[in-house]
């Protein structure tokens, strides 16, 4: 019969199951206290595992039963603060104090440091009922709904902004009430605030039009510092949707101060779109005046940057055309200069989509004029594209016959130089798509010598696949390859007028 071994097991079980093993393997002894040999120990004289004796026991929620109340057993009931058993039955815990673990770290166990970490000492202040569910706080007086404001401003609490949200949408005239009276005292904070801003916007949106008033005048003063706000930005557009006209205005020309600051600022830029779509009823303020005034000979400027080329779209698209005409012309008296910045082509693309016909021509003649230096440059190279789609017969005639004649520097066509292009070789796409089948086989001639070269080249390789697609379905066509249906003679002006292509 095997005997017992020499050391005895330590029991994680309690001493009133000492008469009995759980697991049915062989009975044992508990060590006296202070022994270091444990079921988990590797037999050292300082083991990982805690002793049960040392784990705290809260209080003895199942009586005085034997064997329960040592504080030996690893089935310790959930131990939670006082505040939890005289709270009402609608206010429950996020969560309660973990079981403890004897055989965890005990520098894992839960403490009032660790507290501090999670919660931080803004969550803290508000005590344990701090940590309440939104249902606990839902009750609509006075004091929750100040609470819960006071929590948005000081703690970033998504959740109290959503639920007051939703009151302030489905709730009744009294509930809406208190809490327009709740907000009011921090409007300006929560204005700023990531969660308080949304806040703000339903009650500009759901509040009487006493209440939009007063929260508008608790702008005034502040307008210039909330356009430039992350989050001040997005209630001062929507302000300027809800409030009465005369309002309106008053907030508008705080932003006059800092007009060339705020036009390409990050956030205020668009506030600035926001005034341009404004519809007014009565007579609008001349808020083109003030800027035509402060932004004079800076146009240019102003479309070539990454926020301002919005604004000067949104004018465009706004504005009448006595009001914009004089940011036109100085745009337009630059067109090649912004058509090459980054952000300027978008504007330069803009009239040509959406200008009056005199404009959309004044650009289509600077296209023209320069079109083998717009093509080769990388944003530039967009409006031509733009242009190729947009422009009527006669100009995209006009802008293909400037690469096919040859240069009086060396003799060689334009598309030559364009086809091997990063960025021309897509216009060089765009021509053999959208020529007329004269210029397209007088394309095809001039390409034809260098399809080898195309084929290798990493920019040229779709212009090649498009020249051999042209000459397949010649040959299926006609029978014959491409270059054998035209004659071999030059194709400039002169022969367009001879064959009827030109007016």
């Amino acid at each position: 019969m095997q005997n017992a071994p020499a050391n005895p097991v330590k029991s994680i079980w309690s001493s009133a199951e000492n008469t009995m093993s759980p697991f049915g393997f062989f009975s044992h002894e508990v060590t006296r206290e202070g022994s270091s040999d444990t079921l988990y120990s590797n037999g050292s004289s300082k083991s990982s595992t805690p002793s049960i004796e040392q784990v705290p026991v809260p209080f003895n929620a199942h009586g005085n039963g034997d064997g329960l109340s040592n504080g030996k057993s690893i089935w310790n009931p959930i131990t939670c603060d006082l505040d939890f058993l005289n709270m009402s039955p609608t206010m429950m815990p996020l969560s309660a104090e973990p079981i403890l673990d004897p055989y965890g770290d005990a520098s894992m166990l839960r403490n009032t440091s660790m507290d501090h970490q999670l919660m931080g000492d803004d969550d803290l202040s508000y005590g344990r009922n701090g940590r309440l569910l939104p249902a606990a706080q839902e009750k609509n007086t006075a004091a929750n709904l100040f609470f819960l404001v006071d929590k948005i401003v000081r703690t970033n609490d998504q959740p109290a902004s959503l639920l007051l949200q939703q009151k302030l949408k489905t709730g009744n005239a009294e509930v809406k009430a208190m809490i327009f009276d709740a907000i009011l005292g921090q409007a300006l904070s929560l204005m700023k605030n990531r969660f308080g801003n949304f806040l703000m916007q339903r009650a500009l949106e759901f509040g009487t039009p006493q209440q939009v008033r007063i929260l508008g005048q608790t702008m005034r003063g502040n307008v210039l510092n909330l356009a430039c706000d992350r989050f001040g930005c997005h209630v001062v557009q929507k302000a300027l949707d809800t409030v009465e006209e005369d309002l309106k205005a008053s907030l508008i020309s705080e932003l006059f101060r800092c007009i060339r600051e705020t036009i390409t600022h990050r956030f205020a830029c668009h506030v600035w779109q926001r005034i341009f779509q404004i519809k007014w009823s009565a007579e609008p303020p001349a808020v083109m005046h003030y800027l035509d005034s402060s932004l004079k000979g800076q146009w240019h400027t102003i479309a070539n940057d990454e926020n301002g080329s919005l604004v000067v779209q949104c004018i465009f698209e706004n504005c009448s055309q006595k009001e914009k005409g004089p940011i036109l012309c100085e745009v337009l008296a630059r067109t090649v200069e912004v058509a090459r910045g980054q952000w300027g082509n978008w504007v330069i693309q803009h009239i040509l989509e959406h200008g009056a016909p005199v404009d959309k021509n004044y650009v289509m003649k600077v296209l023209i004029q320069n079109f083998y230096p717009m093509a080769i440059d990388q944003y530039a190279s967009k409006v031509v594209e733009k242009g190729l789609k947009l422009a009527p017969k006669r100009e995209m005639y006009e802008m293909i016959e400037t690469v096919l004649t040859p240069s009086v520097r060396d003799g060689r066509p334009a598309i030559l130089e364009m086809m091997n292009n990063q960025f021309a070789n897509y216009v060089v796409q765009h021509i053999l798509s959208l020529a007329d089948p004269l210029q397209k086989d007088m394309c095809i001639r001039l390409l034809l010598p260098h399809i080898s070269t195309l084929r290798n080249s990493k920019y040229g390789q779709r212009v090649a696949a498009i020249v051999e697609k042209h000459l397949r379905n010649s040959h299926h066509k006609y029978g014959v390859t491409a270059t054998g249906l035209l004659p071999s003679m030059p194709i400039g002006l002169g022969t367009a007028h001879a064959l009827g292509l030109r007016g």
